[in-house]
């Protein structure tokens, strides 16, 4: 809960500004009230893990596009770090 009331009040304040901030707290805070108080959301709920998932759209060809500069980074540390460039953190 806390970590997706944080996201979403980012999100809020990168889209609405920092005036947004308090109302959107508050209405966190009511759907919390609404979610707790009445059983009868079961669309809301299957709502929310449908938008939830839609995320994995935006994320998954991001991920794939960075995917050779990862392993591009990750081999020259590798190399670095058994050359003795480097010194082991452990």
């Amino acid at each position: 809960m806390i970590s997706w009331s944080y996201y979403g009040e980012k999100g809020t304040e990168y889209l609405l500004g920092r005036a947004a901030i308090l109302p959107y707290k508050f209405l966190f805070v009511i759907a919390i009230f609404a979610g707790c108080t009445f059983s009868q959301f079961k669309p809301v709920y299957n709502f929310s893990d449908a938008m939830t998932g839609l995320t994995v759209f935006c994320n998954l060809p991001a991920c794939l596009l960075l995917l050779p500069t990862l392993i591009r980074a990750a081999n020259h540390y590798f190399k670095r770090l058994d050359s003795g460039e480097m010194k082991p953190l452990r």
